[in-house]
């Protein structure tokens, strides 16, 4: 993403603006190359997280919940021993 950004960067530089006709192209690549760079963006964002919640765990496994309700209970007895 940073490869291209700089490529837009050198492109806008490149360009010429000594008149209102240039300025106004200018403005114009310039707009077109901040929506592509936000696209992408959000392209990417959206990838991760997407992945993200394929990776965690969204729903509690019930298993899990009792084995933990059983840890608690002996750690509550363990005084007694």
């Amino acid at each position: 993403m940073n490869k291209r950004i700089e490529h837009y960067k050198e492109l806008l530089q490149i360009l010429p603006r000594n008149n209102v006709k240039n300025s106004r192209e200018y403005m114009k690549k310039a707009l077109f190359m901040k929506e592509a760079v936000e696209a992408y963006k959000k392209e990417i964002v959206d990838s991760i997280v997407k992945r993200y919640k394929n990776i965690v765990i969204t729903a509690e496994n019930e298993e899990l919940k009792t084995l933990n309700n059983y840890l608690e209970d002996i750690k509550s007895k363990l005084y007694l021993l």
